[in-house]
């Protein structure tokens, strides 16, 4: 897979670095919470409990290095989901990092942002975090393999969920890593359909790392699907913010 993993890692680059000072909004809360398999890095504003709850489900973040090698450490060098979480209006808003990123856990290992990125027990552990604040219907939004978690848990019904929203949305990974000629994420699950719920899918123009022939190829419904002019993987997306936060 070195020809996807180098374009993934480049597009990092572009995206910019998360440094030590990056402000957390005096709303949010930083917490780490233990599921049965992986420790999970939250940040969490819950101003009203009985409002619906927004979550914001990272991609894969630094998953390999410029050599097309797993990374020593997932945590996504760009602060661009967290960024959209934190700006969010809406009451309760989560941003949900994705195991092994921002933490140090003995149950990492290189093959859970590798191969089995979209593992059972990757998708158990954020379906957990998830049903914690579950008492209403969920708003998931997911970026690129975050998309293929949101996806997972939708179709799960273990959680009932209000909309979907899904940006440069990973769905099915066999389609995707055949389309870069690599290799398949052998020890993890795939994602056949979504659940009839309110949902939209943004794809950038530009994107070289999920084209939006991929999305479309899918998602199966022009209607539900939004090409963003201009933007690649990891930049251009300002312009759908304030429909992403509106939708509800």
């Amino acid at each position: 897979m070195k020809k996807l993993f180098i374009c993934l890692f480049c597009c990092l680059l572009v995206s910019g670095c998360v440094s030590s000072s990056t402000e957390t909004p005096s709303k949010f809360v930083y917490k780490e919470i233990q599921t049965t398999t992986f420790k999970i890095a939250v940040w969490e504003k819950i101003t009203n409990p009985k409002s619906t709850v927004r979550f914001y489900i990272e991609g894969d973040g630094f998953a390999f290095n410029a050599s097309g090698q797993p990374s020593f450490n997932p945590t996504p060098r760009s602060d661009l989901v967290r960024s959209w979480a934190f700006g969010d209006p809406n009451d309760n808003v989560i941003y949900l990092a994705r195991p092994c990123q921002y933490v140090k856990d003995p149950k990492c290992e290189y093959k859970y942002w590798s191969d089995a990125r979209f593992s059972p027990e990757v998708i158990d552990s954020m379906e957990q975090v998830v049903k914690m604040y579950s008492r209403k219907p969920v708003v998931l939004i997911g970026y690129s393999g975050g998309a293929q978690i949101t996806g997972q848990i939708l179709m799960r019904h273990q959680v009932p969920v209000k909309r979907l929203t899904t940006v440069a949305a990973v769905f099915d990974h066999k389609s995707w890593t055949a389309f870069h000629k690599d290799r398949s994420l052998h020890e993890s699950r795939n994602l056949a359909l979504l659940r009839n719920v309110p949902q939209m899918h943004y794809a950038g123009e530009k994107d070289k790392v999920v084209p939006p022939a991929l999305i479309m190829e899918f998602v199966q419904n022009k209607h539900l699907v939004t090409v963003v002019p201009g933007a690649t993987h990891g930049k251009g997306w300002d312009s759908i913010l304030t429909k992403m936060y509106l939708a509800n």
